[in-house]
């Protein structure tokens, strides 16, 4: 009988890519938990951490507000700009930030473009598959979206 080849990783030598880095709507708590985070803190660095969380609420929310502006303008302009059977690749797509003026307040625009992209894909509007592309140095793997 052939010996057992380990191949299993840790978790701890790997991360997922987190594509959603821009601050959503989504993200935000509502002040009532993050006061009640204080009333149940166990020590004093937790009251401190919920306590500046109240004060950054306000700055928090306009932020999330441009992010959720940035999305909806670089979604809108994607799909004015493909038909379905269409595919492209984030550098092509990245375009459209170029040809907008997005709202300044909000994270970076390129932050705002992966959102809209995922949020596509989640809605099956979009496909994202990994590709292979020959460049003269060798062959890189891509992801394109394809346009459904």
């Amino acid at each position: 009988m052939a010996k057992r080849v380990d191949i299993t990783i840790h978790t701890d030598e790997y991360r997922e890519v987190n594509r959603q880095r821009c601050l959503r709507k989504r993200n935000m708590r509502p002040l009532s938990e993050i006061a009640n985070n204080i009333a149940n803190a166990s020590d004093e660095t937790a009251i401190l951490r919920a306590a500046w969380d109240i004060v950054r609420q306000g700055a928090r929310t306009k932020k999330a507000t441009a992010n959720e502006s940035n999305i909806s303008i670089i979604k809108n302009e994607l799909l004015k700009n493909v038909e379905k059977g269409d595919m492209f690749t984030l550098d092509s797509a990245s375009r459209i930030l170029w040809a907008r003026h997005l709202v300044s307040d909000g994270a970076q625009g390129s932050l705002a473009l992966l959102a809209a992209l995922d949020d596509l894909v989640e809605k099956g509007t979009l496909e994202r598959k990994t590709m292979v592309h020959d460049v003269p140095s060798g062959t890189s793997h891509v992801n394109v979206y394809v346009v459904l």
